[in-house]
């Protein structure tokens, strides 16, 4: 018999086959084996079977690339349209587009959809930019370059794709070079807040923005843990969030944080469109989290409304400065030091010294920690501080 200790794994597929065979070959010797389970399934339609049968198989293996790549093909010839591929196999639809749009034959000209119904395949939608000047073909040109194959295929605005190419440009999280910029009041350094050395029970507020990408979703955990370490007890970190995953940056938040309430930001006129699920967004989610039993400071307002929009000539994903007034405002006490770990364009840091406070800043952008130094040096003089 082999040792199964040195036999290699095989894939589950395998093994139940090798299963029903071992049981076949002991019921013929004699041997008393239980009968395995069998289950009936009836299905409306032989396509219904077909996909049935498929994402059975699927499930059972672990694809490889050429295997993925191989089925998407065969079902592709088939004459399938992407979204049943994609819903028959589990793969991603992004996935099953960039597999057949790079396929030897292309997509044939008519699929079969989800209903059992076939189509004329839609037309392959590409890249278009309408420009006005040559300035702004210069600007397209150099936004696609920047975008690279994650640029949109589809129509967009000059405006939308340099929007499409400056997030692209902050996602990809450059190295921080530690300089540091400051004023009687503020400072800001272009450094990682996980490696601040602020002192323990320092800070009085933490008031920030962070991303809401998938790939950022860690830094609510280390954002949590960070301010369990500096924030002095009973205050808070004002926090920000996306809508899509906002569960899951809020469990990592009260891994180490108390929850004290939910506030929302209001934004009339100015719908953020969220084309996972087809909604039109008219408020901002903000969440405050305590460092141990909270200290209310003053009366909160848990809906604020932002009557003037960011300009974002600084940063893609930069707020309004009025909502974050409030906030400070209702969080700390004049004098006190507020604390931004994810500065971007400096909106926490102005509306900082506005009301009083002091504020220290980190920012993992060299560009952007430049950008947001300036503009709380403005701010600083125009206030006096």
């Amino acid at each position: 018999m082999t040792n199964p200790s040195s036999s290699k794994r095989r894939p589950a597929s395998s093994c139940c086959h090798h299963r029903v065979r071992a049981w076949n070959e002991l019921k013929a010797e004699g041997v008393v084996v239980p009968d395995y389970k069998r289950e009936v399934r009836v299905f409306a339609s032989e396509a219904e079977k077909a996909d049935h049968a498929i994402r059975l198989n699927v499930a059972r293996r672990q694809l490889t690339p050429a295997a993925r790549s191989s089925l998407i093909e065969e079902l592709q010839s088939r004459g399938w349209s992407q979204r049943r591929i994609a819903a028959a196999t589990g793969i991603a639809r992004s996935t099953v587009q960039r597999e057949c749009a790079g396929g030897p034959s292309g997509p044939p000209a008519v699929v079969e959809g989800l209903d059992g119904k076939r189509y004329a395949r839609k037309a392959t939608r590409r890249t278009s930019v309408t420009v006005n000047s040559a300035k702004e073909q210069d600007r397209a040109i150099e936004a696609i370059r920047e975008l690279g194959d994650d640029v949109p295929k589809k129509p967009m605005s000059i405006k939308r794709l340099e929007h499409r190419a400056a997030t692209a440009k902050v996602r990809r999280r450059p190295v921080p070079n530690g300089s540091s910029s400051s004023g009687s009041r503020w400072r800001v350094e272009c450094r990682d807040f996980r490696d601040w050395d602020l002192d323990d029970g320092s800070v009085d507020a933490i008031i920030c923005d962070p991303p809401y990408t998938d790939e950022c979703i860690p830094l609510y955990g280390d954002l949590a843990r960070f301010a369990a370490r500096v924030l002095k007890p009973g205050r808070v970190v004002v926090c920000y969030v996306g809508k899509v995953r906002y569960l899951e940056q809020l469990r990592l938040l009260d891994e180490h944080l108390e929850f004290v309430w939910p506030r929302i930001v209001f934004q009339p006129g100015r719908p953020s469109p969220v084309h996972l699920v087809q909604a039109r967004s008219m408020y901002r989610p903000v969440f405050v989290f305590s460092k141990g039993h909270f200290t209310p400071l003053s009366w909160m307002r848990d809906a604020t409304v932002s009557t003037t929009p960011p300009e974002k000539k600084l940063h893609p994903w930069e707020q309004a400065v009025e909502p974050f007034e409030v906030l400070v405002k209702e969080h700390s006490k004049p004098g006190e030091l507020v604390v931004d770990p994810f500065t971007g364009s400096g909106t926490t840091g102005v509306a900082a010294l506005r009301t009083g406070r002091r504020f220290l800043g980190a920012e993992i952008d060299p560009a952007f920690a430049t950008h947001a130094a300036e503009r709380i040096r403005v701010e600083s003089s125009e206030v006096g501080t």
